[in-house]
């Protein structure tokens, strides 16, 4: 499988891009795409949790309209959408949580948030953070089996 960078504007860092983008897609190896029905309106890579399922939104879609997300395990995210408190974001391989009604990201779990991915950039100078993308968001905090 071979891994690509996207070459678009919305893979620069948040500093250097005037973009009106929450999440921007950096590596993706394969994408797989599945299709659903909105239930809400959507910006462009936006995040989003279709069934089980952790995806980012191709094209901005609105409320109750075919809307096509990335589901692929492993997509590199870049991301400066963080929440007032519980952003501290410096210890890697931890999980990142989404508040699912605002796309706020979490360095801590709290009810209602979903694990979305795992942090493979600690917070930069910028506010901005990379995580790997899950296939299936998480609704709790995962502990080792002993």
């Amino acid at each position: 499988m071979a891994t690509y960078d996207y070459n678009l504007p919305h893979n620069l860092p948040p500093s250097e891009a005037d973009i009106a983008f929450d999440f921007w897609p950096v590596k993706i190896v394969t994408p797989e795409t599945i299709v659903f029905e909105a239930d809400r309106d959507y910006k462009q890579y936006d995040i989003c949790f279709p069934g089980a399922f952790c995806g980012m939104i191709e094209y901005s879609v609105s409320t109750e309209q075919n809307a096509s997300a990335d589901i692929h395990e492993g997509m590199e995210v870049m991301t400066t959408h963080l929440g007032a408190t519980e952003n501290t974001f410096n210890t890697l391989y931890t999980e990142v949580w989404v508040d699912p009604l605002t796309f706020l990201c979490y360095d801590t779990y709290g009810v209602g948030r979903y694990g979305v991915g795992m942090l493979v950039g600690a917070k930069d100078a910028n506010g901005s953070i990379r995580f790997k993308k899950r296939r299936y968001y998480i609704t709790e905090p995962v502990t080792p089996a002993t």
